[in-house]
C-alpha cells in the first residue's frame, strides 16, 4: 500500500490541473491515514480534503464534464474515512473505559473489601484515563466526545455544495424542455431513432460506418458535452427514411456490442418544433448527414 500511495504521489505532485491538485490532495490524505493507523490526528487530513474539493470543484467539471464523478467520488472517499475514523475512536474510547474501570475495581479490592451495595461507578467515573496515543490525542477528556473533536471537520464537510450548484445542473441532470418545444406528431418522429450507450471513444463517421450495413440515416446529430468540444454525450439522434426501416435499426441495434460496450436504441417519442430555435449546444443539430452518407 505504501508503495502504491507513493506512486500515487509521484504521478500527481507535479500536475497542472485542477484535476490533478484533488488526486494529489486523496493520495495524501489516504497516505495520513494510513501513517496513523486510523488515528484521530488524521481527521485534520480528510478536513483539508473536504476543503480542496469545495475550492476546486467548479474549476474541475468546467475542465470536464466526466470529472464530476471524480468529485463524487472524492467526496465519498472522506465521508468514509471520516466516520471509520470516528468509529475507531468510539471503540478505542470505550475499551479503555472498561479497563480502567476494571483496573480501578481490581485496586480497591485489593485495599479494602467493599461492602455489595457500594456503587464503585461513582468513585471511578471520575477517575477515567486514556492511555492509547491516537486516542488520548483527540478524546482526552470524556467531556470531549469524536464529534466535537471532529467540529471543524464537520463544517468544513457541510460548507460543501453540491457539483451540480455552481454549473446549474447544465450537463448532469436532466432538462426539462418547455412543451412548446417539443412536437409529437407522427410526422415529426418519422423515421426517427435515439441511439444510446455509445463509447466516447466511437466518433461520428465509425457510427455512421457501423450503421451502414443496416441502413443509411438521411440525418445524424452526435451532441457533445458543450460548444467546441469534441467529446460526445454517449447518444446520438437519427432519421431513417421510414418508420418500418427505423424499427428494423433498433431491432438489430439494441445489445449489439461496439467497442466492448452494449449498445441500445429505441424510436424517438418526440422531435423539437420547427419553429423553435436549435435546443442549444448540447443537442446541436448543426451537423446532419447527407442522403449519400457523406459527413466527412
Amino acid at each position: 500500500l505504501h508503495t502504491y500511495l507513493t506512486i500515487g504521489h509521484v504521478l500527481t505532485k507535479d500536475g497542472h490541473t485542477t484535476t490533478d491538485r484533488l488526486l494529489n490532495r486523496v493520495n495524501a490524505v489516504l497516505k495520513a491515514v494510513v501513517e496513523t493507523n486510523f488515528g484521530a490526528r488524521s481527521l485534520q487530513s480528510v478536513a483539508a480534503l473536504y476543503e480542496t474539493i469545495g475550492s476546486t470543484q467548479s474549476a474541475i467539471v468546467d475542465e470536464s464534464v466526466q470529472n464530476v464523478a471524480l468529485i463524487y467520488l472524492a467526496r465519498s472517499l472522506a465521508v468514509v474515512l471520516e466516520e471509520s475514523i470516528l468509529k475507531i475512536g468510539r471503540g478505542m474510547e470505550e475499551k479503555d473505559n472498561k479497563e480502567e474501570i476494571v483496573g480501578k475495581e481490581e485496586e480497591d479490592e485489593n485495599i479494602w473489601s467493599a461492602p455489595s451495595s457500594y456503587d464503585r461507578s461513582r468513585d471511578c467515573s471520575s477517575s477515567v484515563t486514556f492511555t492509547r496515543g491516537a486516542a488520548a490525542a483527540a478524546f482526552a477528556a470524556a467531556s470531549t466526545g469524536p464529534e466535537e473533536a471532529a467540529a471543524g471537520l464537520c463544517a468544513a464537510r457541510s460548507s460543501l455544495s453540491s457539483p451540480a450548484c455552481s454549473r446549474e445542473g447544465r450537463y448532469w441532470q436532466p432538462r426539462i424542455r418547455p412543451p412548446e418545444m417539443l412536437d409529437y406528431s407522427a410526422e415529426a418522429i418519422r423515421g426517427r431513432v435515439n441511439i444510446f450507450r455509445i463509447p466516447s471513444m466511437v466518433s461520428k463517421r465509425q457510427l455512421v460506418d457501423f450503421l451502414l450495413p443496416i441502413a443509411c440515416p438521411s440525418e445524424l446529430s452526435y451532441p457533445t458535452t458543450g460548444e467546441g468540444m469534441d467529446r460526445h454525450r454517449g447518444f446520438a439522434l437519427a432519421r431513417f427514411e421510414s418508420n418500418e426501416l427505423a424499427d428494423e435499426v433498433v431491432r438489430r441495434l439494441n445489445g449489439v456490442m461496439l467497442s466492448g460496450r452494449s449498445i441500445g436504441a429505441k424510436r424517438a417519442e418526440f422531435w423539437f418544433k420547427r419553429d423553435q430555435p436549435a435546443p442549444t449546444p448540447l443537442l446541436s443539430l448543426s451537423n446532419t448527414v447527407d442522403s449519400d452518407c457523406d459527413i466527412d
